[in-house]
């Protein structure tokens, strides 16, 4: 709306796949401009070894969302397994993705197939989000317009609240 055309965004993929291991990234530079890396907790090491893509047996790659209690419990429960990269593992082994991808669903938990970006686009839920704007504003009362504020960059003098939590939103998120 501020400049009157569709603006396209282009994410690196090297960047966005550094994002994903931020915790290997992760430092802090002692007094003397050295750098150390910052150690994960005990629980986060642990959820990064069993938080991985597992085969399933039709071939494809199934990724569980194991990094919160509630939800690892409820993976856990449609897997049958233990909370350990061995277990869970095998378990996925034993279901075919899109299965598994409708299991996890419909226990109200988290996980889902990895797909290249051409499958994700036919994906009813790609495809709905392809058809979407990056940011969508719905008036939700009647209000007087407020003109953007100057600034060279699409978003300047715009305030954002973030809450989100987890991967996305934090990288989502930071300016």
């Amino acid at each position: 709306m501020r400049t009157g055309r569709r603006q396209k965004i282009k994410v690196s993929v090297r960047d966005a796949a550094a994002t994903l291991r931020t915790g290997d990234y992760t430092v802090k530079r002692d007094g003397n401009g050295a750098y150390h890396p910052i150690p994960i907790p005990a629980a986060q090491a642990h959820m990064l070894t069993v938080t991985q893509p597992w085969r399933t047996k039709d071939g494809l790659y199934f990724l569980p969302h194991l990094n919160l209690p509630n939800l690892a419990a409820r993976v856990l429960g449609v897997l049958k397994c233990e909370h350990t990269p061995a277990s869970v593992s095998a378990a996925v082994a034993q279901w075919n993705a899109d299965d598994l991808e409708d299991a996890i669903a419909k226990a109200r938990a988290c996980g889902g197939i990895v797909r290249s970006q051409t499958e994700w686009l036919v994906h009813p839920q790609g495809a709905y989000l392809a058809s979407r704007p990056v940011v969508e504003i719905t008036r939700i009362g009647d209000a007087p317009a407020q003109p953007f504020h100057k600034g060279d960059q699409p978003l300047s003098g715009v305030r954002v609240l973030d809450l989100t939590r987890i991967l996305a939103g934090r990288s989502a998120g930071e300016a």
